[in-house]
């Protein structure tokens, strides 16, 4: 699915609830305190930002939420939207507290879901999957949840099982066969994790992930032209992608363009000043290690 898609996804499923939050009106707690024109301001910001992310531009559309919840902070809609963007961007904080608002004021098992992610990313894992429940690991979004928190604790028997289950939801899953990749590689089963990568282009030839993957098993195998042109697919596909950023500058370093390494690593730097992978990756960029005092 590419990312056009599912922001379309994203905007057709919250219609609905936009439409259940107009009706609703100021029966909710939260709207109480909100005059009529703060509501009728905020529902128009949330329209725009709709027609933002139909065309494509996320970053504007985040704006438009963050001035419709300045408007009124109870536009459920709203909160649950930018929740998913800033999931999807990479802001796994701020994500997880409007994700958490929206569901404990819905309780809607999709938030419950994105909220389950964002806390595995957080490596809060217990509290994920508590807010899953029991039969929580029988859906994709809690096979998904209990894939990563096994993979973040070595136990990969678990994990991968937890991917096939995903799988077996939805075969054409490319974040699932990209977490099965990745573990087959992770012990040594080469084969089987290339099978499953030329599975994973074969339904998604743009994966980010699968790309990334890829570069990194390129270079394992000292096949670094192939693995810099993996890396620089990755970059262009998402090119704020830190994780894509920080591959291209690994596999420059291994094949001595340091010039071009550390181009990428302080693209990183700029968005995230304090990022400790690239700071480790600068330093030894450097001989005069005084040079670098400053940027952390």
């Amino acid at each position: 699915m590419t990312m056009h898609a599912s922001w379309r996804l994203i905007v057709a499923s919250l219609f609905v609830a936009n439409l259940l939050f107009a009706a609703m009106g100021a029966s909710h707690p939260a709207e109480a305190a909100v005059s009529k024109s703060d509501q009728d301001r905020a529902d128009r910001f949330f329209t725009d930002a709709q027609k933002r992310l139909r065309a494509g531009d996320a970053a504007a559309a985040m704006i438009e939420l963050r001035n419709a919840l300045q408007r009124n902070p109870g536009h459920l809609p709203a909160r649950q939207l930018l929740g998913e963007l800033s999931l999807q961007a990479g802001n796994v904080a701020a994500a997880e507290k409007d994700l958490r608002r929206h569901y404990n004021a819905t309780k809607d098992e999709r938030t419950a879901g994105k909220l389950a992610f964002a806390l595995v990313q957080l490596r809060r894992f217990d509290e994920a999957l508590v807010l899953l429940g029991a039969d929580g690991t029988s859906t994709f979004d809690g096979a998904r949840v209990a894939g990563y928190a096994y993979a973040s604790v070595g136990r990969r028997t678990e994990a991968e099982a937890a991917f096939r289950k995903m799988l077996s939801i939805d075969p054409k899953s490319h974040e699932a066969m990209a977490q099965i990749a990745r573990l087959r590689l992770e012990t040594g089963d080469i084969e089987a994790g290339k099978e499953m990568l030329d599975t994973l282009f074969t339904v998604e030839p743009n994966s980010v992930e699968g790309w990334l993957l890829k570069s990194d098993l390129a270079s394992k195998l000292n096949r670094l032209t192939e693995a810099r042109e993996a890396a620089e697919k990755a970059v262009t596909l998402a090119p704020g992608d830190q994780r894509a950023l920080l591959q291209k500058a690994r596999v420059a370093t291994a094949a001595g363009r340091t010039g071009e390494a550390e181009t990428a690593i302080r693209a990183v730097l700029e968005r995230s000043p304090k990022n400790p992978l690239a700071l480790y990756h600068l330093v030894p960029l450097h001989s005069d290690y005084d040079s670098l005092i400053g940027l952390g």
